[in-house]
């Protein structure tokens, strides 16, 4: 999968802590090296002072703020990202995305003409209501479907599917109020 430079791809992140860390100092000289350990006299032998035998080791900085980057978990630190995607990928949970831009805006057009159609044409109001939640309902279980196939609907769409249905809805119910009224 390609991404251009300026886009992360859709990974599992993990909470900080979850992927253990360390000093370079540690890693070299065993856990008891401490800030006075001098590691030019540490051991060479790579079965001792080895925590991280079999491991991946991600080498990079968290004293600095130049390497920060924003996630949904919030600021990240360039190496702890990538960290997150090394797991994401051995554990297969990595994302591609439905659609570009252009099918997605397309989707929640067509998606708002539905909303509208059941809304004008089923009748008492609650019953149009009742067939849009379902609808979305629907959509929202087919992605979640497919997120477990490896595919990721973006949750901005669900988010504005949910409120063209309670905006649309809203409307036609004040509407038909004020032609009560008259």
């Amino acid at each position: 999968m390609h991404l251009p430079a300026a886009e992360h791809p859709f990974v599992r992140l993990y909470p900080e802590g979850t992927i253990q860390n360390s000093s370079a100092l540690k890693t070299l000289c065993g856990s008891d090296a401490s800030i006075l350990t001098d590691w030019r006299k540490c051991s060479t032998d790579p079965q001792e002072n080895n925590p991280y035998s079999g491991s991946i080791i991600f080498i990079g900085d968290h004293k600095t703020t130049t390497d920060v980057h924003e996630s949904a978990l919030g600021p990240i630190y360039g190496v702890d990202l990538q960290a997150n995607y090394t797991a994401a990928l051995l554990s297969d949970q990595i994302y591609t995305p439905m659609g570009d831009r252009i099918s997605n805006a397309v989707g929640a057009m067509v998606w708002f003409v539905v909303i509208q159609l059941a809304l004008f044409f089923v009748h008492p109001l609650f019953k149009a209501g009742a067939v849009c939640l379902i609808l979305w309902l629907l959509i929202l279980a087919f992605s979640l479907v497919m997120s477990h196939a490896g595919y990721l609907f973006m949750p901005w769409l669900q988010v504005v599917s949910f409120m063209v249905i309670l905006v649309s809805w809203l409307e036609h119910a004040l509407h038909g109020a004020v032609r009560g009224r008259e």
